[in-house]
């Protein structure tokens, strides 16, 4: 399955103590729980079966009979975190059936590790972006000093840490036809106001005959 997950600007939630609203919350900035739906089973999916449990491997049956809920909705549910890449499936020895069943359980039994995998994959994803768009040209508005915004227009280089935790778009200042010395301005992530595309670099088409890489990121 396609690792698919919703990246969106965010305070850490260090602050709240109340494991259920820091829970929801979270899921909703991941792209797991959909506003204005109803979230009491997939929010009970992935807490109180899988972040509470994190070792224990889980029947679809046994989610579903624990719930009052049908298969495929639990299916459905599984599905979307399963784009995350943070389930794993398991073979399980059923007590009941006396034989070998599938089930799911937290990647490596263990959301901090999980949650590293999942890093990993957009780590690649923002790589990739990076690699269609490094060398376009853009107009950056952000904010600059008190009431005030900051304009910047130049070529994308790519991607600058900031501090431990910060991170921003770095941009060559300099025109094509200017002979000083490029000048290069990090533009912080959390100040983007707005960005316009003025001109896109259009890149070379890879040789089709080319070998695939034999690397494997994710």
């Amino acid at each position: 399955m396609t690792f698919e997950m919703q990246i969106v600007s965010n305070t850490p939630l260090t602050g709240e103590e109340d494991f259920d609203t820091a829970a929801k919350m979270f899921f909703e900035q991941i792209g797991y729980l959909s506003k204005g739906s109803d979230p009491m089973i997939p929010y009970k999916i992935f807490a109180d079966f899988f972040l509470k449990h994190p070792t224990k491997a889980w029947f679809v049956d046994d989610i579903a009979a624990t719930l009052k809920t049908s298969r495929p909705t639990v299916y459905r549910h599984l599905n979307k975190l399963k784009g995350f890449d943070i389930l794993e499936e398991v073979s399980v020895f059923d007590e009941i059936t006396k034989q070998q069943k599938k089930a799911y359980r937290l990647r490596y039994g263990n959301f901090q590790k999980a949650w590293n995998f999942v890093e990993a994959h957009i780590k690649v994803a923002v790589e990739n972006y990076t690699k269609t768009i490094e060398g376009s040209r853009y107009k950056i508005l952000s904010i600059g000093g008190r009431d005030s915004t900051l304009e910047t227009e130049g070529i994308f280089r790519g991607y600058a840490t900031i501090g431990i935790e910060e991170a921003g778009l770095v941009i060559d200042l300099c025109t094509e036809h200017e002979k000083s010395e490029d000048k290069l301005r990090i533009v912080p992530l959390h100040a983007i106001l707005a960005i316009d595309v003025l001109d896109i670099k259009q890149h070379e088409r890879k040789d089709e005959d080319r070998e695939p890489s034999s690397h494997y990121y994710g």
